[in-house]
Parts: C-alpha cells; sequence; structure tokens
C-alpha cells in the first residue's frame, strides 16, 4: 500500500474538448457527493459473501483500490 502524503480532492469527470479548438466545454464543478466519506469504503478488501460450490469454499470480494481516510 502506498500512502500519499497531501489532501487531494477527487473532480468529475470533464467534457471533452476537440484539439483544433472549434469550442470551449466549460469546467464542471464537483458535487457535494464527492467530498462526503460515507459514499467510499474505508477498508481495503471486504468479504461480501463466502459459500460452497461443488464442493469448494468461495468467497466474493469487494476490492478498493483507493481508500478514502476521513
Amino acid at each position: 500500500m502506498i500512502d500519499l502524503e497531501g489532501q487531494f480532492l477527487p473532480y468529475p469527470q470533464q467534457q471533452d474538448v476537440p484539439t483544433d479548438n472549434s469550442f470551449s466545454a466549460t469546467f464542471n464543478e464537483p458535487d457535494s457527493v464527492y467530498y462526503s466519506i460515507g459514499q467510499f469504503s474505508t477498508n481495503a478488501v471486504e468479504i461480501v459473501s463466502s459459500f460452497n460450490e461443488m464442493g469448494y469454499n468461495l468467497v466474493n470480494l469487494c476490492i478498493s483500490p483507493i481508500i478514502w481516510n476521513s
């Protein structure tokens, strides 16, 4: 796991702009949902379910490649 120092704010995807600048796009301001920690997992891996299939013990995992710290 790599810890990044500092504070980083996620922004929504912006509109594509052609390289010939035939039009200019406006910046999409972030919604407050982007800053809500409750929307994101604080665990790297969570077991969603476990079950037995044809004699094999299997698990469904939820893997979060990015962990948000409050």
